[in-house]
C-alpha cells in the first residue's frame, strides 16, 4: 500500500524522468510546441502535435521549421538558456504556422511556399537570438515576441495573401448558450495555431490541464476576466474582435497566476487582471494599428505579462513570488518554496546569536525606539543577570560567515543610562557576508575589537566584547543586516537561527528554534552542539536496512500492515550528500546533515508507511538536543482529508497547508550506548495521522524504532538488521 492519499513530492523527480526517457525527437518537437503554451514537460508537448496534425499543411510546415531552427542554433552553438526550455524553437515553430496559413491560398508553387516558411523561420530565429540574452538581464522571458515581430511585417508586406487567408478562415457567431461559450472557449485556445476549431482545442486544454491543474485554472479565470472585458467594450460601442485574440487573456491569466509567479491566496486575483489587461491592451492594439496583425497575435498576453514582471518582480513578499523553477509544474514549484519559506520563517540571511550566555531582545524588529524606518530589521541584545556567570558572558561573536569590511573601535563607553550622540554606532563592526548583503554590530566595548578590515571571520568567531559606546544607554549588542558596507545602509530583513528560548529567566532554555525573529523581550541564547548527539546524527551510513512491523489494534488503510511483515529500505547518498531513504515500493525520504540539525528536506509520492511515518517523527532534530529539549517544526505532508492531486490544488490557497509536528527530546546520547530518543505529536486532526509517534536514533544506523500511536490502534516498526554499504547507486 502506498502513502497517504495527500502524500505528495517535494521535487521535481517526475519531470527530470520525463526530460531522461524520451526521445531526441521527442525532446526537440516536445518543448517547442509547448513552449508556445508554457509548458516544458517534452511529452506533453508531443501531445499537442496531435492537434497540430488535424492540419497535416501545417504541421508539416511546423515539422519542417522546429528542424531548421534546430539545424540552426546547433550549427552556431547557440543553447536555448531562457528559464521556459524552447523557447527558441518555439518562436520558429509558431512563425512556420504563420507562414503556412499565409501562403495556403496564395497561388505559390510548393518551392515557394517552402522558401517563404524557411525565411520566415531564419528571420525569427535570428531576431529570437539576439533578444534572448538583453531579456534575460532584465529578468524578463522571451516568450513569443520575435515571431510576432517577424509576424507583423510578413502580413504588411503580403497584404492580398493576408486577405486571402482570412476569407478561407471559419469564424463563428458571438456564442449565447453555455454550450456555444463552452464551445468558443476550446476554439479561441486553437487560433494561437491558426486553427480555431474545438478539435485543437479540446487538446491543447488536455495538456495544460495534464502539465498543470493550477495553471488550467488560472487560464481560465484570465480568460473569462478578458471575456468579460471585451463583452463590456462591445456594449460600449467599441469594435474589438476578440474572438481570434481571447487565447491572450488565457495565457496572461496562467503566466501570471501560476507560471511565473508562485501560486498563491491573491495568484487568481493576478490572473483575473492580467486577463483583463490583455484583453485591453489587445482592443487598443488593434485600433491604434487597425491594419495589421498587431492585435491579433500573442504580443499582448507578452506585454501584460512583462509589465507585470518588471512591476512586481522586485516586490518580493510572502503573497507574490518570482517562480524561479520554471521547469517544473508549478504546484511542484510552490510546494518546494512555500514549505521550505515557512520552515525558516521568510527570506534573508540566517544568523545566529552574536551573544555568548543568555540575553534578552531589548528591541526587536520595527521597535519603539530606533528601529524604524530604514533601519527597522534589527535586534538588541542585552545580557540578563544569572547566578552563575559563565565564562563567556559578554563575548560578541560573528553572526554569520564572511569578511570584515569596516571598524570601529575608538569611541569611549558610556556610563550606565547616558548615551552619546555624536557617535550614533559607537565602535562597530561590519561583516559583508558569504550569503549576501552586510552584518553591522554596533555599541562594542572600546578596544576589545580582535578583527581587522579585510579579515576572513566565521560564524561564531569571537571578534569583540559586548560595550555601551555610542547611542546606547546601557550595555547591549546591536544587530542588522543592511545593504551596503557603511553604518548607516538601509536594513535587510533576515533571521535568527539555531537558537534556545525560555518563558522566564529562571527556567531552563529548553525550546529550540531552527530559525525565526524573536519579539521584543523574547529570552534567547545560542544553541550549541552536544557533540554526542551531532556524532550520532552524523555517523548515519548508507546500506541497506530491514525492519519488522508488529500491529495492534484498528490502523488507518494508509499503514495497514500484516503481523510479522517486514520493510527494506535502502540507503544512499546523492550528489549533494543529502542522505536518500527508498522503498521497496518506490519513493524516497531525503534527509540533509544541514549546519544546525539532521533534517528531513523532501518526501517524494508513494513513499511506504515507514518513510513518511518518519517525517513526520523527526523531521528535524537539532544537534543541540538533550533530554527536555522541545522544538516545533512542519512536515513535507499536506494537512488535507481530500486525494492527492485536489488537496495539492487546493493547497496554495490554504492558510496552513502543511501539517506541522511538535517534538520532544527524551533521551541523549551517552558513552553507555543509549541513542537518541525522541516523541512527537502531530497537531493536525486528520484520520490517517498518528497522534503520537516514538522514534530512536542509534549510531551508523540512524533511526531505529519507530512507533505510531493512533486513535485505535498502533505500528512499531524496529531494526532487525542493518548492512552498510557503498555510498551512490551504480
Amino acid at each position: 500500500m502506498n502513502a497517504p492519499q495527500n502524500e505528495t513530492a517535494l521535487s521535481g523527480g517526475s519531470l527530470r524522468a520525463a526530460h531522461r526517457f524520451s526521445t531526441p525527437l521527442v525532446s526537440i518537437l516536445g518543448p517547442a510546441l509547448g513552449g508556445a503554451f508554457l509548458i516544458p514537460h517534452p511529452w506533453l508537448g508531443a501531445l499537442l502535435w496531435l492537434g497540430l496534425f488535424q492540419n497535416l499543411r501545417f504541421a508539416a510546415f511546423a515539422l519542417f521549421g522546429t528542424v531548421l531552427a534546430e539545424g540552426i542554433l546547433r550549427l552556431f552553438q547557440i543553447r536555448d538558456n531562457s528559464a521556459a526550455e524552447g523557447n527558441l524553437k518555439a518562436n520558429a515553430l509558431l512563425s512556420a504556422v504563420a507562414a503556412a496559413w499565409l501562403t495556403e491560398f496564395a497561388g505559390l508553387a510548393v518551392e515557394a511556399q517552402i522558401l517563404v516558411v524557411a525565411s520566415t523561420v531564419i528571420a525569427t530565429t535570428v531576431l529570437a537570438t539576439a533578444m534572448l540574452r538583453t531579456l534575460l538581464r532584465a529578468s524578463l522571458p522571451p516568450l513569443v515576441v520575435s515571431y510576432c515581430l517577424v509576424s507583423v511585417f510578413l502580413f504588411a508586406i503580403f497584404p492580398h495573401w493576408t486577405l486571402s487567408a482570412m476569407a478561407a478562415m471559419q469564424w463563428w457567431p458571438v456564442p449565447e448558450t453555455p454550450q456555444q461559450w463552452l464551445v468558443t472557449y476550446f476554439r479561441t485556445l486553437g487560433a494561437l495555431l491558426f486553427s480555431p476549431t474545438l478539435g485543437i482545442g479540446m487538446i491543447i486544454a488536455l495538456a495544460i490541464l495534464l502539465w498543470s491543474r493550477l495553471a488550467f485554472l488560472a487560464g481560465t479565470i484570465g480568460w473569462i476576466a478578458g471575456i468579460v472585458t471585451a463583452v463590456q467594450l462591445n456594449q460600449q460601442g467599441v469594435l474589438f474582435y476578440w474572438m481570434p485574440t481571447a487565447y491572450n487573456s488565457f495565457l496572461a491569466g496562467a503566466a501570471l497566476g501560476a507560471v511565473f509567479f508562485v501560486p498563491s491566496r491573491i495568484s487568481l486575483a493576478l490572473a483575473a487582471l492580467g486577463g483583463a489587461s490583455a484583453a485591453l491592451l489587445a482592443a487598443g492594439l488593434q485600433h491604434l494599428s487597425p491594419y495589421t496583425a498587431f492585435g491579433y497575435l500573442p504580443l499582448a498576453s507578452a506585454l501584460t505579462i512583462w509589465v507585470a514582471l518588471s512591476a512586481l518582480g522586485s516586490a518580493e513578499s510572502y503573497l507574490v513570488r518570482r517562480n524561479h523553477s520554471l521547469h517544473e509544474p508549478p504546484e511542484s514549484a510552490w510546494q518546494q518554496l512555500d514549505y521550505w519559506s515557512r520552515r525558516s520563517g521568510g527570506n534573508g540571511p540566517f544568523v545566529i546569536v552574536p551573544v555568548c550566555g543568555r540575553s534578552r531582545i531589548a528591541q526587536g524588529e520595527d521597535g519603539t525606539l530606533s528601529h524604524a524606518g530604514p533601519w527597522r530589521h534589527a535586534l538588541d541584545f542585552q545580557p540578563i543577570a544569572v547566578a552563575e556567570p559563565g565564562p563567556f558572558d559578554g563575548l560578541v561573536m560573528a553572526p554569520a560567515s564572511g569578511f570584515v569590511e569596516r571598524v570601529q573601535d575608538g569611541i569611549a563607553d558610556n556610563p550606565i543610562g547616558i548615551c552619546n550622540y555624536a557617535q550614533n554606532w559607537g565602535n562597530y563592526v561590519t561583516i559583508r557576508l558569504d550569503q549576501g548583503g552586510w552584518a553591522l554590530l554596533a555599541h562594542l566595548q572600546q578596544g576589545s575589537i580582535r578583527v581587522a578590515p579585510g579579515s576572513r571571520v566565521e560564524a561564531g568567531a569571537f571578534i569583540a566584547r559586548l560595550g555601551n559606546s555610542g547611542r546606547s544607554p546601557a550595555p547591549h549588542v546591536h544587530l542588522q543586516c543592511q545593504t551596503g558596507g557603511e553604518p548607516s545602509a538601509p536594513t535587510l530583513p533576515f533571521r535568527l537561527a539555531n537558537f534556545l528560548s525560555a518563558p522566564d529567566a529562571e527556567q531552563p532554555f529548553l525550546h529550540w528554534h531552527s530559525a525565526g525573529l524573536p519579539s521584543q523581550g523574547t529570552l534567547v541564547s545560542p544553541a550549541p552542539a552536544n557533540p554526542a548527539a551531532q556524532a550520532l546524527l552524523a555517523s548515519a551510513a548508507p546500506g541497506v536496512a530491514v525492519w519488522s512491523i508488529e500491529t495492534e489494534g484498528q490502523l488507518p488503510r494508509q499503514v495497514l500492515r500484516r503481523q510479522g511483515d517486514t520493510e527494506r529500505v535502502r540507503i544512499t547518498l546523492d550528489t549533494a550528500g543529502q542522505h536518500l531513504l527508498r522503498g521497496e515500493r518506490g519513493g524516497a525520504l531525503v534527509v540533509q546533515l544541514a549546519a544546525d540539525a539532521w533534517r528531513v528536506a523532501e518526501l517524494q509520492r508513494d513513499c511506504q508507511p515507514l518513510l513518511w511515518l518518519l517525517a513526520l517523527a523527526v523531521p528535524t532534530v537539532p544537534y543541540a538536543a538533550g533530554p527536555g529539549m522541545k522544538w516545533d517544526d512542519l512536515t513535507p505532508l499536506l494537512s488535507s482529508r481530500l486525494p492527492a492531486d485536489l488537496a495539492l490544488f487546493l493547497a496554495p490557497y490554504r492558510s496552513k497547508p502543511f501539517v506541522r509536528s511538535r517534538c520532544h527530546c527524551t533521551a541523549a546520547p551517552d558513552g553507555e550506548g543509549r541513542g537518541l530518543a525522541v516523541v512527537s505529536e502531530t497537531t493536525s486532526a486528520l484520520p490517517w495521522l498518528p497522534s503520537r509517534l516514538h522514534c530512536r536514533l542509534d549510531r551508523l544506523c540512524g533511526p531505529v524504532y519507530l512507533q505510531a500511536e493512533f486513535p485505535h490502534g498502533r505500528i512499531t516498526y524496529t531494526l532487525i538488521s542493518f548492512e552498510p554499504g557503498l555510498p551512490f547507486d551504480y
